[in-house]
This record gives C-alpha cells, structure tokens and sequence, in this order.
C-alpha cells in the first residue's frame, strides 16, 4: 500500500470520527435546558407535535420533558394505531407493554399535580401512562 493511500485512510476515518463527536455534542444541547417531569409537577394540557428532543424524552414545553418509555397502564377506549416498536424477536413471555413513544404524532397530553400518571389524548381516545421510578442516587 502506497504511503499516499495510508493517509487518505487516516484521514477519513479523522473526518468520520469528528462528525461523530460534533453531532453528538448538537444532540445533547437541548437535553441540559430540559428536566425531567416528576410526582409533584403539573403540566397543563399540551399538544405534542413531533418529536423535539431526540432520544430517550419528548419536550413537552420549555423547562420539562417526558419519558418515551413511560409504560402505558391504561387503555380503556382500545386505542388501537400504534406505531410498531416491538421487537422482532422476543424471548419473554410477557406481551409488549406498549409505550408513549408508540403514539403517533400529534396528540395532546396533561399530568396533575402530585401523580405519576401522564394522560395521553389522541383523537377521540384517551390513554394513561406511568412515570419510571427516579432512579436512588
């Protein structure tokens, strides 16, 4: 291998790497101004419209965000139009416990004060999901 090749390599795979980092380091930006909602937070009804914040949580307004794996509890009008995230190939035994991330966009949600249930409005149909446990430091 020509010692010019070798450098078109390393350049390359420089390039790849800092447009890993740079992109990452963009990502993570909105996560620090948001926090997560909690047991004693309330959240007035809003309408959630795309997914706004990228990985793991949705903001929902300026200052909170929600977990997209917050577990659904209730579904008492048998919503039905999810968006399909389960696995292809599942070993448990457990039926897939559907999530807020499941939901298609848009649709509007509300959270009292003091609970750890989120209610989830699409269309006609309402949906209840469960905070996750804040993790013990």
């Amino acid at each position: 291998m020509k010692k010019a090749e070798v450098y078109n390599i390393i350049f390359i795979i420089i390039l790849i790497t800092s447009a890993v980092i740079v992109s990452n380091l963009n990502s993570d930006n909105e996560e620090y101004n948001h926090r997560l909602i909690e047991f004693y937070d309330f959240l007035d009804t809003t309408m959630v419209v795309y997914e706004n914040d990228g990985r793991k949580n949705i903001a929902l307004n300026d200052s909170l965000k929600v977990f997209k794996s917050s577990n659904l509890i209730e579904n008492k009008s048998n919503f039905n139009e999810w968006i399909d995230h389960k696995p292809f190939i599942s070993f448990s035994k457990e039926p897939y416990r559907y999530k807020i991330r499941d939901i298609p966009f848009p649709y509007k949600i509300y959270k009292r004060k003091n609970s750890d249930m989120i209610e989830v409005f699409k269309d006609t149909f309402k949906l209840k999901f469960i905070l996750p446990k804040p993790k013990k430091n």
